[in-house]
């Protein structure tokens, strides 16, 4: 006679290898079958966690998904006191990925469930690095250099391991160790900042995706919360500073020091990758004024950027069929150095506007305290917007 167990055991191996639409309820079918066998509990944990770790860590939380299944499920079988050792190690360490995924609210819990794991089977060189994983999406970066470096002593040689310590040491400003790990992977040992965070140049650019969300203003109907992409100039493979502006209502924006994950959760239309942001080690001292108007061409971009003697990043919002004026409507920054005189940068764009420009950009005035004129700002660029809507330029 077959195992009555061999048929959840298949499910659960298909459903690893790829995505079942109905998950969820097969899940909790099998279970009604199998509740008091843990072989079978675990092998559907496995499968509900295999699904959730197909989100992207940094995507929005899904509460009532595979990963708050697969907890609901294990939590009663580790209650039981007549587990094997290493059936409760592998029910603890699942539990543990499943509460990963279910966030801040989850944490306590999680910690808990991967020390009882490792308590069992301490030498699991990649049970370490999940425990490492927890603490660094909560931001506890001595918690997971300590985690990293326990896989790393078991698990000599494992690039995503020795990119976990360098992160993490990245993190806390231990650029020696950092350096040590990239070193390892034989990357070229960065040089250290003032600050003790690595360095190599050359490294290039990476898009980064920052959580965010709609300013309220603008004609386009985003999503809340979104994403916004940036680009970041490498200061290492786990680090750098932002280098285009964010036009969102994000955390980070041009000049930010930001450490983010060097592995990718998405790619761009271009098959770029993208990698998620971790954590904002520096604020950039840049003054950064967001403005909306009515431009032709690139050219006439940069004949602003030069009338303002600041840097001019544009965000454009065009049609999907663009009509024949070269008009549109754009967002943009304006990047000035921290010590920038505003009360000049103010003559110049209101001289630019004297010559039948549509520009609006109300917190150069918020900074200069200018409180009515911040106000005409504010509903000029409402009047900006009006216009190149009659006008379909969007």
């Amino acid at each position: 006679m077959s195992d009555p167990r061999d048929a959840v055991l298949a499910w659960a191996n298909d459903a690893r290898a790829r995505r079942r639409p109905e998950l969820l309820r097969e899940a909790r079918a099998f279970h009604a079958q199998h509740a008091e066998d843990p072989g079978a509990v675990l092998a559907i944990a496995t499968a509900l966690v295999a699904d959730a770790e197909r989100r992207p860590p940094d995507a929005p939380l899904e509460l009532d998904g595979a990963a708050a299944l697969a907890a609901e499920l294990v939590r009663p079988m580790l209650d039981r006191s007549d587990l094997e050792p290493e059936t409760r190690a592998y029910l603890a360490l699942n539990l543990g990925h499943a509460l990963r995924r279910l966030g801040p609210d989850a944490d306590a819990e999680a910690q808990q469930a991967y020390a009882e794991a490792l308590a069992l089977q301490p030498d699991r060189g990649w049970w370490h690095h999940a425990q490492a994983e927890l603490h660094k999406w909560r931001g506890r970066w001595e918690e997971c250099l300590a985690s990293e470096k326990a896989a790393a002593e078991r698990l000599p040689g494992e690039r995503v391991v020795a990119l976990g310590v360098a992160l993490a040491a990245t993190a806390l400003g231990k650029g020696d160790e950092a350096a040590d790990a990239y070193e390892s992977l034989g990357l070229p040992r960065p040089e250290l900042t003032a600050g003790g965070l690595p360095r190599v140049d050359g490294l290039g650019h990476r898009r980064v995706r920052t959580p965010a969300r709609p300013t309220g203003r603008g004609v386009q109907q985003l999503p809340d919360p979104c994403f916004e992409l940036v680009w970041v100039e490498l200061l290492s493979p786990c680090h750098g500073v932002v280098s285009s502006p964010s036009f969102l209502d994000a955390p980070i924006d041009y000049g930010d020091v930001i450490l983010f994950d060097p592995a990718r959760v998405a790619t761009t239309e271009t098959d770029e990758p993208v990698h998620p942001i971790l954590e904002r080690l520096h604020r950039g001292a840049e003054v950064k004024l967001p403005f909306v108007a009515v431009l032709g061409d690139d050219a006439e971009g940069g004949a602003l950027a030069e009338a303002i003697g600041a840097q001019v990043f544009l965000s454009p919002v065009v049609p999907e069929k663009a009509p024949a004026t070269s008009k549109r409507l754009v967002y943009g920054k304006l990047v000035l150095p921290e010590a920038a005189p505003l009360g000049e940068v103010r003559v110049k764009i209101e001289a630019h506007l004297k010559n039948g420009a549509r520009l609006a950009i109300p917190e150069l005035y918020e900074r200069l305290e200018l409180t009515e004129w911040a106000g005409k700002q504010h509903r000029a660029w409402r009047s900006v917007e009006r216009y190149a809507t009659q006008q379909g330029l969007v």
